[in-house]
């Protein structure tokens, strides 16, 4: 009676193939979000945008400045390729920045749109993602002060 070796042969085979993924899957990036704060307002520049639905930009306030940072966080060997657009990093005039830092802090201009883009990438480029947020970018609330043009009290008066 002879004895096949085929069926050994392709569940060694079969292993192999399945251990190898394994493996690559063990090298995956880690899900990288960018996270910045929000705001509960609406924006009448930004509602009659082209953007909708997932795609709708974040309102923010024009001047203000506000930290964009990337999670999970600082990973060691990864680098981070910031560009921004309606605004500057740091408070400085750089409008592109790389550095092993996760996060930056954002001075946003006068414009109505701002855009963040974050490319991350580690030593070997074996990881490597896009992360783009846009922003609209509104005018800061102002308080209203009425002056009352009534009775003038002074210190001591009664």
């Amino acid at each position: 009676m002879k004895k096949s070796f085929l069926p050994v042969y392709l569940l060694l085979f079969l292993f192999a193939i399945l251990n190898s993924s394994t493996l690559q899957a063990q090298s995956c990036c880690p899900e990288f979000t960018m996270e910045f704060p929000k705001f509960n307002c609406e924006s009448p520049d930004c509602s009659s945008s082209s953007t909708g639905g997932a795609d709708r930009p974040v309102t923010m306030c024009q001047y203000s400045t506000n930290k964009i940072q990337i999670v999970p966080g600082i990973i060691s060997g990864f680098t981070y390729a910031w560009n921004v657009t309606g605004g500057t990093i740091n408070g400085n005039i750089l409008t592109n920045l790389s550095t092993p830092t996760p996060y930056i802090d954002v001075t946003w201009g006068n414009g109505t749109l701002g855009i963040i883009t974050v490319t991350i990438y580690n030593v070997d480029s074996s990881c490597f993602k896009v992360l783009t947020q846009k922003f609209c970018l509104t005018k800061s609330p102002r308080a209203l002060f009425v002056k009352n043009t009534g009775d003038t009290v002074c210190i001591n008066q009664s």
